[in-house]
């Protein structure tokens, strides 16, 4: 077993056991909740607004954006894990079928308005993702043209217009 001095965190072949993700540069409180700008996990440092590889249950991650990183008021000094708000990328495995787009590159991702809340052992690393108008041909580099509306199940092209209110990272700017 584990003892209450470690965290786990297991999905499909990534298992990270060790000390819990250790939340710092505190940004604000609440009255039930503690909220940070950074954390420390299995020797990596996650900042709000990194896109992030997550753990799955496949060979394969999912692809998120940090929101927010919080500890829960209630749960602070029981050894409780620190939580991370995802907004969360698609890729073709979740919006194929409903899509008629014929080139579908393997390391294409889809911004998308769906965030929940997990536990912070579910970080795996930082990754970088390009917002682009064109296809990026280089398949190690991950990249965003379409918002996906997980909603009404539909693709929206990231236009010229549109693609500069997003950061490097994804998190939208504030273009008055």
């Amino acid at each position: 077993g584990i003892n209450a001095e470690y965290g786990a965190s297991s999905a499909g072949k990534y298992l990270m056991v060790g000390p819990f993700p250790k939340p710092f540069e505190k940004e604000r409180e609440t009255n039930h909740r503690i909220y940070y700008k950074k954390l420390k996990w299995n020797e990596i440092v996650f900042s709000v607004g990194d896109d992030v590889a997550v753990a799955s249950e496949t060979d394969k991650p999912f692809y998120a954006q940090i929101e927010t990183i919080f500890v829960n008021k209630k749960k602070v000094g029981k050894r409780e894990s620190p939580q991370v708000l995802i907004r969360w990328y698609y890729t073709w495995e979740h919006v194929g079928r409903t899509e008629s787009i014929k080139v579908r590159p393997s390391n294409e991702l889809f911004y998308s308005f769906h965030a929940d809340e997990n536990p912070a052992e579910v970080l795996i690393s930082k990754i970088g993702v390009v917002f682009s108008t064109k296809v990026v041909k280089n398949p190690k580099i991950l990249f965003c043209r379409y918002i996906w509306n997980h909603e009404l199940l539909k693709l929206v092209l990231i236009d010229k217009e549109n693609i500069s209110k997003f950061s490097f990272s994804g998190e939208e700017k504030n273009t008055g």
